[in-house]
This record gives C-alpha cells, sequence and structure tokens, in this order.
C-alpha cells in the first residue's frame, strides 16, 4: 500500500504522472490511496485546526505499514506524523521536506510571511498564483512541458472562492512557524528517502543536514536537473524510488497490478 499526500494548493491530480509510471514499472498489484489534507483538494471545505491535526488525521486514514510518498506540506505533515507513530509506516519518501525552523526569529518571520499569503491569496488569487511560481524555487518546472497543465489546475482552483479560502486555512494552520523542529528527532524515523532535486539548493543542504544527524535511517536521493516541483519535474524518477521501496517491503510480485483503494 502507498499513500500519497500532495503540498500545498496540491490535489490526487498531481500523483498521476508519477502512478503513469508505476503502471508502467510493476507487472505487480499493489494498493495505493491519496489523501488530500483538510482544506485542501477535495476536503476543501474542512477547516484544519493545526498541523498535529492534520498529522493525526493522517495517521487515522492510513493502514499501518504502509508506504507514504508525500511532497511539500504533505511531507512535513507526514514527517511529524511519523515521529509520533514511528511504526506506523513501513517507509517513507519525502520529496522536498522541511524539518522545521530552529529560531523564534526565523518562527515569526514565517508566521508573517505566511499571514500576508494567506491575505494576497483571498484578495487576488490569479495575481498570487502568477507571483507565487516566479519565485526561483519554481524556475526549474516553469520550463517543463507539463507545467501547462499543473497551472492550469491550480489557476481552476484560483477561481473557486471556496478552495480560495480553504487554501488559505491550511496555510495558516500549517505553517512552518508552528512546526517542531525534527532534527533532534530523525533517528527515530521508519526507513526514509529524502528526494531532492539537483537544482533545489536550498533543499538539497535541509536533506543532507538530516541525513547527517541520522545516516542509518536516512537516504537522500538527487534527481539531476531538476527543482523542487518533483511531482511534475521528475514523476518517472519517484516512481522508480517508489518501487524500490516497495520491493524492499515485500509487496510487489511479477503478476500483480497497481488499482487505487476505495
Amino acid at each position: 500500500m502507498i499513500t500519497f499526500v500532495p503540498g500545498w494548493l496540491g490535489e490526487a491530480a498531481d500523483f498521476d504522472l508519477i502512478l503513469g509510471h508505476l503502471r508502467e514499472a510493476l507487472d505487480g498489484r499493489v494498493e495505493y490511496r491519496i489523501h488530500e489534507v483538510a482544506g485542501l483538494g477535495t476536503r476543501y471545505r474542512e477547516d484544519p485546526k493545526s498541523l498535529e491535526a492534520c498529522a493525526n488525521d493522517l495517521l487515522q486514514d492510513t493502514r499501518p505499514g504502509s508506504v507514504l510518498c508525500a511532497y511539500s506540506m504533505g511531507a512535513r505533515i507526514g514527517l511529524v506524523a511519523a515521529l509520533r507513530a514511528p511504526r506506523h509506516f513501513a517507509e517513507l519518501v519525502l520529496c522536498g521536506v522541511h524539518p522545521g525552523l530552529t529560531s523564534e526569529q526565523e518562527r515569526d518571520a514565517r508566521r508573517d510571511l505566511d499571514r500576508l499569503r494567506a491575505d494576497s491569496l483571498t484578495n487576488d488569487p490569479q495575481t498570487f498564483l502568477t507571483d507565487w511560481y516566479d519565485q526561483p524555487l519554481f524556475d526549474a518546472v516553469r520550463r517543463h512541458p507539463a507545467f501547462m497543465e499543473l497551472e492550469s489546475r491550480r489557476r481552476t482552483l484560483a477561481s473557486d472562492d471556496a478552495r480560495v479560502r480553504g487554501a488559505a486555512r491550511t496555510l495558516l494552520a500549517c505553517s512552518l512557524a508552528d512546526q517542531p523542529c525534527a532534527l533532534p528527532a530523525p533517528a527515530t524515523l521508519p526507513p526514509s528517502t529524502l528526494v531532492v532535486g539537483s537544482l533545489d539548493s536550498k533543499f538539497v543542504e535541509i536533506a543532507n543536514r538530516m541525513h547527517d544527524a541520522a545516516p542509518a535511517t536516512i537516504t537522500v536521493r538527487t534527481i539531476a536537473n531538476r527543482g523542487h516541483a518533483l511531482l511534475t519535474e521528475a514523476p518517472r524518477e519517484v516512481a522508480g524510488i517508489l518501487r524500490e521501496s516497495l520491493v524492499r517491503i515485500g509487496e510487489t510480485t511479477p503478476l500483480a497490478r497497481i488499482r487505487r483503494k476505495k
């Protein structure tokens, strides 16, 4: 079983490319489900209470022993969940994960930034999206052939006032400012693969720091010539990493097929 968790502004369709490559790569049967965070995707009308509450929600919604594949904010929520219940997941595949801020000054600055972003998204969502993807963090994905489809999905979100309000609520509830820093305790995690793009220098440094804190538990996989938006930029590579995880935990056989768990 694989549980997928998209990032902020994300939805189930963000994993379509990865699932397509998994169907090509695997002949075995494996179940998967997509857990959308409260306030996002099909759960846009729900009110997320906190990052901790979203982590508990993820634990309640996933079968013990599954592989967790999560991206960005989803990966942060997955990290908090796995630290809370280290034996719940068999393995973690975390794409662009942040372990938490280390100082109150950083937390205050991030809290202010997320409030500003939530206000900007709510007041002018289409302009916000343009500015959001103009960030250096997304330089690589803007040049990717699949970016137009990704942007189209986000523009659809931005045209729906209820979804915009849900995304703003989730950004504030799950702010990095309120995430407990995981750097002192990553050795308690299940076997974890941190996936980063080589062009995403900030998260390459973060992943290497997490690995240095727990080299027996954490592996870093750096994908060449890719940036932060790995679900769009590197779906084949992420699918390959997931296949390796499934093989390690014995969930693939030569005759199985992928199917989605309803």
